[in-house]
């Protein structure tokens, strides 16, 4: 039993640090490195650190479901886990609604992001010009527009949206 707490203890705690930190980038929208595939990947390893644990401390554990604090908390967790799984009808086709959005400014025509914006289309293409991004039609959308100047399409509503 010593050689598993030696291992469950540390392979829980290290397995908290990564899923922490990887799970405050990703709730910031933070795109840093292999954050995602990290989380989604390495949080194994505080499964299986958890329930070594949770082996290893099992008397203890089971002490929990005696007491009015910890078992309100643990109940409360239990809800919220089985809230958070079902479906509110906020089906965003897989895409959070910001991303929903940000693909429809994208395939939006200059004309149409003006009008968004509630500024004159020529101020908005002067905007771009000032940038040397031409404009050559206002129907051109923001995809066809970075297409064009070698920029990319949030580059492009990055100076639009200024």
């Amino acid at each position: 039993m010593s050689y598993l707490r030696s291992w469950a203890t540390p392979l829980t705690i290290g397995s908290f640090v990564i899923s922490t930190v990887t799970g405050i980038v990703l709730f910031f929208h933070w795109n840093l490195g292999l954050a995602k595939p990290a989380h989604e990947w390495l949080s194994w390893f505080m499964v299986l650190g958890v329930a070594l644990h949770l082996s290893v401390n099992w008397r203890a554990f089971k002490n929990y479901f005696t007491q009015v604090v910890p078992l309100g908390v643990i109940g409360l967790f239990s809800v919220l886990t089985v809230a958070s799984l079902l479906p509110l009808g906020l089906d965003t086709g897989g895409k959070p609604p910001q991303v929903k959005a940000l693909d429809a400014l994208q395939r939006a025509p200059i004309s149409a992001i003006a009008a968004v914006q509630q500024q004159p289309l020529e101020a908005v293409t002067q905007r771009l010009q000032a940038a040397g991004i031409a404009v050559t039609d206002p129907n051109q959308t923001i995809q066809q527009v970075a297409e064009a100047a070698h920029k990319s399409e949030r580059e492009i509503l990055g100076i639009i949206f200024k």
